[in-house]
């Protein structure tokens, strides 16, 4: 990096780098010549050199020839003319002479074109032979070929008429896009392509579902022969029949990618309609730029309309991918692309509403550690923030501003060569400025941030009050789902917002998804994974569900040449049909206890996350605050985001590898993360809070709390969390000094403060007497008060201080009294949530473990009785008796599964 920025004298100590054993300093060499751009043209022969390099070998971490090579290609393709030189070396890569084997070697025939087409006439003046090669890479098996090829052919003007025979073919290929960029590669030839007007004709007639796509090739009809074609009405998708239920649905979405942004081995208006026809969604997202190889075809307001579908829209004008993109859609900058695709999205909401098209600027860039301190050239100085408040405010300026581009920069392009190889600074404005600097009011649409940082959510929605939806991405990263959800939907609560459960199929374990020939699964997250978290989105109150990369999933090619529902596309067809058609009506996701946090405390509480870092806000050390927040959460879910010990786990046992991103739990699914922000009126709908970490109660956050318990709420504070008035009326308690006494199960010591109770009862004390426990009535309710600092065990506290057993027993009884539902089992112990129902319950049990389960279930219901339980995914009820304020019944769950129950209550 640092030799980039030294411009051309840095090259030969790059082009030795090229040469370097250690293949990751070559992606790294390779990284800082393509943004060096004309200026390491000297380096071009030692790129050339690099795209033939070979592996070292399978024992060698470090052996990575497929990206040495991708990255050497893309730094070709930014060197300007010197690159002339590699064009013999480009035309064996396009017929794939020395591909490396693997599922992805296709990749580097479309590079070699796509360097070609960069490269433009002056590659076909001194060398005549790129035409016919481009032309047979026409009919490459692969789409990504094919594309680059075409689009290789329109940039080299004239000489393009060589091809010809090989484009009018193109124009008859089962695939509409190869179709859609052949007609467009006529538009080199201008008058030359006259006489080829009726064929270009029937090919825009030919595409079905993609206006823009269609606008294309009659502007190149027109620009060929002054004609226009006869603009036929808007092609429409076939609407199904009867019309689908869950067309309907307001309250929640289950979305689906319909478009293969990358290998795309499908033909679009076919998946497009198998999503539509296997009834497997209400929301269709559609990613226009990102990971995006092909011009996504943007849908009309009427086709959404017709197929029923909301739409989700992600693109973000800073997208490394926008230029290659914009060149191909024909724009003559990349504003106009910018602003075309945004005008698309606005329309969509004019026609259709503001709840039925949405639209996210963005995720993972919002929350990478890896690119905070990166300046513009590069360099880099890790943050050094003196308080929350400097990493909350650095934040801030990083997610609504143009900072955030620098999530792209080179160290993430050395992680991820294969993703950002082309580059990573567009030279546009992120979304936020571009939308302020071009005048653009995103009204029409409801906008979306996020993150792949759930604990981020609160601080996204106060700090860019326009967007209306977190977007999560999880499951990804290993995880909890549910320490997660607690924050997003806390947050969501808190703002009277929404937020979105993005399911991202990648497995930290084997990798992107994937099937067999047959349709079975073979990698990324099990389909048994991902059925059981999309179920788990809808329980527990996301607004959204969406099946990232569905249109690679879902689907396969089966022999007999339709495409038919893969493995995972099963287990979604399974999620739709409990969404949709067993269990439509969810209620609201029961969550009775709020957490009360500090607004700034800036910490991911969960393990191998991308925002974790050192500590809050990734740079600064963990606190005892942040060590009470971490310890509760394990506290909460025992085991959650660890990886299952291998010995432990059945040899066949593909589920049971995966991470612990859901597991059983010690107080149920019971859990909202607020802050200190949180308005009165949010605060109580929760029965019980609790302050964690940070958070100092006093002065205006005092007031509002007392307000809160004098309405009749219970509130567990912390006397770690005590202000200036730590001696307020509401504790009951004078507070005094801290003091060291041996408080810990073992006999460690603690940090307790002393307490003389005033109004206040002791409920629990510790073996010398001192009060650890106290609970004091004020108005309707109450507050209680734990002395142990921060409820943990230690006199400094850290890695190895643990939650006080009393005090966890406490809890346990505490929220027992709000938490109606109790599971009584020898065996392994399940994940409880609840969802109110007009009428009663939802009783949802997941079993995470890789055996059956069954067990005695207790619901307190003081309405009714009788109950009739029906256990939704099979429909079999009973009635049962309420008997001394409740219900029992025995439950049964196969391993790896959700079991949800229908308690309904009656007279």
């Amino acid at each position: 990096m640092a030799l980039g920025r030294m411009g051309a004298r840095a090259v030969p100590a790059l082009a030795r780098l090229l040469e370097h054993e250690d293949h990751r300093a070559r992606i790294a060499a390779t990284h800082a010549l393509r943004d060096m751009k004309e200026e390491g043209a000297g380096a071009v022969p030692a790129l050339v050199a690099n795209l033939s390099c070979e592996s070292r070998g399978a024992g060698d971490p470090n052996d990575r020839p497929f990206e040495v090579r991708l990255t050497a290609t893309g730094a070709l393709s930014q060197a300007g003319p010197a690159a002339l030189a590699a064009v013999p070396v480009l035309l064996d890569m396009l017929k794939g002479v020395g591909e490396i084997e693997e599922a992805d070697g296709y990749q580097f025939r479309g590079l070699a074109a796509w360097v070609l087409q960069r490269l433009g006439p002056e590659a076909v003046r001194r060398y005549p032979e790129v035409i016919p090669a481009l032309g047979v890479a026409l009919k490459d098996e692969e789409r990504r070929v094919r594309l680059n090829a075409a689009a290789a052919l329109r940039a080299m003007g004239p000489a393009t008429i060589e091809a010809v025979p090989a484009l009018l073919e193109a124009l008859r290929h089962p695939d509409v896009l190869t179709r859609h960029y052949a007609a467009l590669a006529f538009d080199a030839l201008g008058e030359a392509a006259v006489p080829h007007v009726s064929a270009l004709i029937e090919a825009h007639d030919s595409i079905d579902l993609d206006e823009f796509a269609r606008e294309q090739v009659r502007r190149t009809i027109h620009a060929i022969s002054g004609r226009w074609p006869e603009r036929s009405p808007s092609p429409v998708p076939s609407p199904g029949s009867p019309r689908w239920a869950a067309l309907e649905r307001t309250d929640f979405l289950l979305a689906v990618m319909p478009l293969q942004v990358q290998r795309r081995t499908s033909d679009q208006d076919e998946l497009t309609q198998a999503f539509v026809d296997a009834r497997l969604t209400n929301a269709f997202c559609f990613w226009p730029d990102h990971n995006t190889w092909y011009n996504i075809p943007l849908p009309t307001p009427d086709q959404m309309a017709r197929w029923g579908m909301v739409g989700l829209w992600y693109f973000f004008t800073e997208d490394p991918y926008n230029p290659k993109l914009q060149r191909e859609w024909g724009y003559a900058t990349l504003t106009d692309y910018n602003r075309a695709v945004i005008d698309r999205i606005l329309d969509m909401g004019r026609r259709l509403g503001r709840d039925r098209c949405f639209w996210s600027v963005g995720h993972e860039q919002m929350d990478s550690l890896h690119a905070w301190g990166v300046a513009p050239d590069g360099s880099r100085t890790l943050p050094a923030f003196g308080s929350k408040r400097e990493g909350y405010d650095y934040y801030a300026s990083w997610i609504s501003t143009s900072r955030h581009k620098l999530h792209w920069n080179g160290i993430y392009g050395n992680w991820r060569p294969r993703k950002l190889y082309m580059g990573w600074d567009t030279g546009a404005k992120a979304t936020w400025d571009f939308l302020a600097e071009q005048g653009i009011d995103p009204l029409p649409v409801t906008m979306m941030s996020g993150g792949v940082c759930p604990a981020l959510a609160h601080a996204t929605f106060d700090i860019l009050p326009q967007v209306e939806m977190y977007w999560w991405e999880c499951q990804i990263d290993g995880a909890s789902l549910q320490v997660g959800s607690a924050y997003t939907r806390g947050a969501a609560r808190q703002y009277s917002k929404r937020w979105m459960m993005d399911a991202s199929p990648w497995s930290p374990v084997s990798g992107a998804p994937g099937c067999d020939s047959q349709g079975n699964w073979n990698k990324g997250a099990p389909p048994a994974t991902q059925l059981r978290t999309w179920v788990y989105g809808y329980l527990c109150g996301a607004y959204v569900v969406f099946e990232e990369s569905s249109s690679i999933s879902h689907f396969f090619r089966a022999p007999e040449g339709g495409l038919a529902l893969s493995e995972t596309g099963r287990a979604a067809r399974e999620a739709a049909r409990f969404c949709f058609e067993l269990c439509p009506r969810r209620g609201e996701s029961y969550n009775p206890v709020g957490v009360l946090l500090e607004h700034e405390h800036g910490l991911e509480p969960r393990p191998h996350t991308n925002f974790r870092g050192s500590g809050p806000w990734g740079f600064m050390p963990m606190g005892a605050g942040e060590w009470e927040i971490e310890k509760f959460w394990y506290l909460a879910y025992p085991k959650h985001s660890t990886f299952p010990d291998r010995s432990e786990v059945a040899e066949d046992d593909k589920v049971g590898r995966e991470p612990r991103i859901l597991t059983g739990g010690t107080f149920g699914d019971c859990f909202d993360v607020l802050t200190d922000r949180c308005p009165e009126e949010a605060l109580r709908r929760y029965p019980r809070l609790m302050t964690l970490g940070g958070i100092v109660v006093e002065g205006e956050l005092l007031e509002r709390l007392k307000r809160y318990v004098q309405a009749g709420g219970e509130l567990l504070l912390n006397a770690a969390h005590l202000g200036a008035e730590a001696s307020d009326p509401m504790t009951g308690v004078t507070c005094g000094d801290w003091v060291e006494i041996p408080a810990g199960p073992g006999g460690e010591v603690c940090a307790v403060r002393q307490a003389q109770p005033v109004s206040a009862r002791v409920l629990e004390k510790i073996s010398d007497g001192h009060p650890l426990i106290t609970v004091n009535d004020f108005g309707r309710g109450k507050v209680y008060l734990v002395t142990a600092r921060h409820n943990l065990t230690g006199s400094t506290i850290g890695q190895g201080s643990i939650w006080l057993p009393a005090v966890a027993d406490f809890l346990k009884a505490w929220i027992g009294q709000v938490w109606p539902l109790e599971v009584t089992t020898g065996g392994h112990p399940l994940q409880t949530l609840l969802t109110r129902l007009p009428e009663g319950w939802l009783v949802a049990l997941g079993n995470h473990e890789g055996r059956p389960w069954e067990g005695e279930v207790r619901l307190r219901t003081p309405e009714g009785d009788s109950a009739l339980i029906t256990e939704v995914w099979s429909g079999q009820r009973q009635k049962v008796a309420v008997e001394d304020g409740g219900v029992m019944f025995i439950a049964r769950s196969p391993k790896y599964a959700f079991v949800v129950y229908r308690v309904e209550m009656g007279r």
